[in-house]
């Protein structure tokens, strides 16, 4: 759901734009960074006992639970193989 306006996106994008190269960067890096570290609050939440393994998997699959449901063969593969790690 976005009820952000078509006219800020653009505005954000071009503030963004104008950044240099690095801090673009570094803003990504930030970005992936605190959600990864949302979701591993959410997940201890839930399972306290969790161990780093098990967290990192958890992690993954939360991230990416898109790119999980979707149909092709390739990424159907892939879950398979994690799965046999959980």
């Amino acid at each position: 759901m976005t009820d952000t306006p078509d006219h800020i996106y653009q505005m954000q994008y071009e503030i963004i734009a104008s950044k240099p190269m690095s801090e673009r960067i570094q803003l990504g890096f930030d970005t992936i960074d605190t959600t990864r570290n949302w979701i591993e609050n959410s997940i201890r939440q839930t399972s306290p006992e969790i161990n780093p393994s098990e967290l990192a998997i958890a992690v993954f699959l939360r991230s990416c639970i898109d790119w999980i449901m979707t149909d092709s063969i390739f990424e159907n593969i892939i879950i398979l193989s994690i799965s046999d790690l959980i």
